[in-house]
């Protein structure tokens, strides 16, 4: 996995980032809607800097392609004046933007494939777009986050893998 993330980060791709993605969601630890990422926040509001790196570090691979945790690792990283740590992570969260948007066109029939629905408010943010509406949107099986923006753009992303995670678990929590 390792080798993998490295040539993402020389070359993000879809060549690069679809098998890396496929490695990380078939991961025993793969979560889309873990909440480590809230959780690292919080700590980072409450001054724990190493407290939150650590609590990202630790949700690894889970985490690894997550632009959000390399953006917040980068923040907790300047505030504690680990500028080169912080700007090598600011490359990866963008590594992690360019692979997403090279996997799609962010339309329908080509929608951006993502791990976790976090990544689509990164990718937004690092297009320049507002977010102002979203819907779920199921057709043929597969399921959609149809993310409106305020220029009235639409973004598409795949999520059927997502959303059959969430469903499967939330059928194991229901046994």
């Amino acid at each position: 996995m390792r080798e993998m993330f490295m040539d993402l980060l020389k070359d993000p791709s879809a060549e690069t980032y679809l098998p890396l993605r496929s490695v990380v969601m078939n991961s025993e630890t793969y979560d889309p809607y873990s909440d480590e990422l809230n959780q690292a926040e919080e700590l980072t509001n409450e001054g724990k800097l190493i407290e939150a790196v650590e609590t990202i570090g630790q949700s690894m691979p889970n985490l690894l392609l997550s632009p959000s945790a390399h953006m917040l690792i980068a923040f907790n990283y300047d505030q504690q004046g680990k500028k080169d740590d912080a700007e090598f992570e600011r490359f990866i969260a963008i590594a992690c933007c360019k692979g997403i948007l090279a996997t799609g066109e962010g339309t329908q029939a080509a929608p951006y494939q993502v791990l976790r629905t976090s990544d689509e408010y990164d990718v937004l943010m690092y297009l320049g777009k507002q977010f102002a509406g979203q819907a779920l949107v199921e057709k043929e099986g597969r399921y959609f986050d149809k993310m409106k923006c305020s220029d009235e753009e639409e973004l598409w992303f795949e999520i059927t893998e997502l959303y059959s995670t969430l469903s499967k678990k939330m059928h194991l929590d229901d046994a």
